[in-house]
């Protein structure tokens, strides 16, 4: 297959080769880092907004009806006002597959929406839809069927079309269970909203796939392994090299990416994830002014943003408030949130954790992730384990000394039963209950 061309400078500013398979964006065919088959796109910027675009995919074959078609759009969009709401007309019916599939995301992306019909989606759960929709694609062109020339109304009741799709995810890409289903989810719903939509008269050929399995294990963080963790925490531990090589048009390349994960705070931020059990973005949203006391004004608890349960009920934050959950102020928190600077910041909008930091919220816990797992990998342990197993090691040491009532409370789940499978190591309740029964008969040893 020919390799297309964009010179650097024919390039029109908003122009880009797309590798649909690694996501990558290329300025012009100097930088191209692979040798996948690489498509002409668009982004155009919306003029008065800071980062939105508009962007669109050409079937250009060379940079010739690229740049027409480019030229074209940004003319379209102009006239149109870079409206953010695409103006449809849907009395016309999309007939091929990639049309569906554009007409699907935009509804998933809210664009000419009604107001309570919207999703409000996380930029990360978009992705995963567009990825398992990539993946069906894909899984098409490794059985010789081109999406771009395939009609919709092909997949009805179209048995061979799904066992390609199934296929392909545990041979070729190998999800797991859960992943696996989850991509059938994405697609299986795409295909329902255009049946639904458009096709009323269509069977959906995934109504016939079951789901595998998913076996869940949760695991804790044992705490001396916890704390010996802590000890490793220092600017030369948190350096981290790694190389790779690539096959680049001159040959086969070494590239060298390091980092350092060290940050002062580091220390403080993994305790605060182990006594409050947060997930990532509740941990670094928290505030002084949330920690709430009683009457006395000692700290009693946190006020959380569930933010979990709040997009699944497809809450509007803004207008329609959030659903909330309370941390309890252990006395090992108490402690921490002293050393932080409780007693100078108490009451303030300032960040509990690393307000100086300038780098965004989201950036900065998925750092903190990031180093929990840089870290932890040098204990050297049987067991990978990573930031959100600190939530765990949190309710499970809640089930230990409180009970698993109390600890399902304190998570805000539906029941214990929830808890107990998806946060309780029972490995460690064991340890422990075995723990408490020999030192009980030791005391009474002593005793006699």
């Amino acid at each position: 297959m020919k390799r297309k061309m964009l010179p650097k400078k024919d390039a029109p500013n908003g122009l880009y080769l797309y590798c649909t398979t690694h996501k990558r964006w290329y300025k012009n065919d100097n930088v191209v880092k692979c040798n996948c088959d690489l498509k002409y796109k668009a982004k155009v910027h919306i003029p008065g907004t800071k980062r939105n675009s508009k962007i669109k995919t050409f079937e250009a074959v060379d940079l010739e009806s690229a740049i027409q078609e480019f030229q074209e759009f940004k003319k379209t969009m102009k006239n149109n006002d870079f409206q953010d709401v695409v103006i449809r007309d849907f009395s016309q019916v999309p007939i091929m597959l990639l049309d569906c599939i554009a007409e699907y995301l935009d509804f998933k992306k809210d664009i000419d929406v009604p107001y309570h019909n919207r999703h409000n989606l996380t930029k990360r759960t978009l992705r995963q839809i567009e990825y398992a929709l990539e993946l069906f694609c894909i899984s098409l062109q490794c059985n010789g069927i081109e999406p771009e020339h395939l009609k919709f109304d092909s997949l009805d009741n179209n048995d061979k079309l799904s066992g390609m799709f199934t296929e392909y995810l545990v041979t070729k890409v190998q999800t797991r269970a859960k992943t696996y289903n989850n991509h059938l989810v994405y697609v299986k719903g795409f295909v329902n909203y255009m049946i639904r939509k458009h096709y009323s008269n269509l069977r959906n050929p995934f109504d016939d796939v079951k789901y595998k399995k998913v076996i869940v294990t949760p695991k804790a963080i044992d705490l001396e392994d916890f704390y010996n963790l802590l000890q490793l925490v220092n600017e030369e531990n948190g350096k981290y090299i790694d190389k790779s090589k690539k096959q680049r048009k001159k040959g086969l390349v070494e590239y060298t990416f390091s980092r350092n994960y060290f940050k002062p705070w580091l220390v403080d931020a993994f305790l605060l994830g182990l006594f409050t059990g947060g997930r990532k973005e509740e941990t670094g949203a928290m505030r002084w002014k949330h920690i709430i006391h009683d009457r006395e004004g000692r700290m009693s608890y946190i006020l959380v943003t569930d933010l979990k349960a709040t997009r699944l009920q497809n809450l509007d934050e803004k207008v329609e408030g959030v659903i909330e959950k309370y941390v309890e102020i252990v006395p090992e928190l108490e402690s921490l949130l002293y050393t932080m600077g409780y007693e100078e910041k108490k009451g303030t909008s300032d960040y509990v954790l690393a307000n100086d930091e300038k780098m965004s919220r989201e950036h900065l816990m998925n750092f903190v992730s990031k180093a929990f797992s840089h870290y932890y990998k040098k204990l050297n342990l049987n067991e990978n384990l990573n930031w959100k197993h600190l939530r765990k090691t949190y309710f499970t040491e809640h089930a230990i000394i409180s009970g698993i009532e109390k600890a399902s409370k304190l998570g805000g789940h539906r029941s214990a039963r929830i808890t107990l499978k998806h946060y309780i190591d029972n490995r460690m309740v064991i340890i422990a209950n075995r723990k408490k029964y020999l030192d009980d008969n030791n005391e009474k040893d002593n005793e006699n």
